[in-house]
């Protein structure tokens, strides 16, 4: 099959080709079904984050069964998300460590489980160590990590959960840890800021008890691992 590409008159040929290089985008084209024809592709806008291509924006022409389907596509790729469980030594008690940050897309501030885009290494306990020590400061170990997403769908063939398919191909593997503390811990993490602020970042840690983290935010991904961390526990 042989898909035609164009691009919007703000971009150039040099910007198609870096595009159909990046992972991102060879990931879209080899994960298809093969019914599901692509017919065409428009690449409307391109994000970099430094040189590399960051966020890809397509109208599509996608064919099945001879019928065009909706075809714009928002490419980003996929994601890792932590529910980390702090255990206090002390009192037994368990808190739920969330980070507090602004979001522009909603336009406030928004409590959830810390998370991150994958890299190109595309290695997922990695990137997710990696994002507690950036939105955290804790440091663990990536034996530490409990794989949520493949307890919780064995079955799955695809990396992660699909967030919002209408229009996204971004994917979360979520993940659990569970991490025993002193009291004096629990305390100092709570209120700190954390996150790269030089990015913009501007996170600030909370500490919330772990059974009221449902209450706690309108962050879908974040009560999705809550959940997912209640259902692991009841089964070991």
């Amino acid at each position: 099959m042989t898909t035609e590409y164009t691009f919007d008159s703000n971009l150039t040929s040099e910007d198609l080709e870096k595009v159909k290089q990046a992972k991102i985008f060879q990931d879209f084209l080899s994960n298809r079904d093969p019914n599901v024809e692509l017919k065409e592709v428009h690449l409307q806008s391109v994000d970099y984050f430094g040189p590399r291509v960051g966020f890809i924006k397509l109208r599509t022409k996608t064919v099945v069964e001879g019928q065009t389907i909706p075809g714009i596509v928002l490419l980003r790729g996929g994601a890792v998300a932590v529910f980390v469980v702090l255990i206090d030594d002390e009192t037994g008690k368990k808190y739920s460590l969330l980070v507090d940050q602004p979001r522009a897309a909603i336009g406030k501030f928004i409590f959830e489980c810390p998370a991150g885009m994958l890299d190109a290494s595309g290695e997922f306990k990695s990137v997710a160590k990696k994002e507690i020590e950036e939105e955290t400061t804790l440091i663990l170990d990536e034996s530490e990590f409990v794989d949520l997403t493949h307890m919780y769908s064995p079955e799955c063939q695809d990396p992660g959960l699909y967030c919002s398919v209408g229009l996204m191909d971004e994917f979360l593997r979520f993940f659990a840890v569970e991490k025993h503390v002193d009291t004096a811990t629990i305390d100092r993490l709570h209120g700190i800021e954390a996150g790269e602020r030089h990015h913009g970042e501007l996170i600030k840690v909370h500490i919330v008890d772990l059974d009221n983290v449902p209450k706690s935010t309108c962050d879908m991904k974040t009560i999705m691992a809550y959940l997912m961390y209640k259902d692991w526990k009841r089964e070991n």
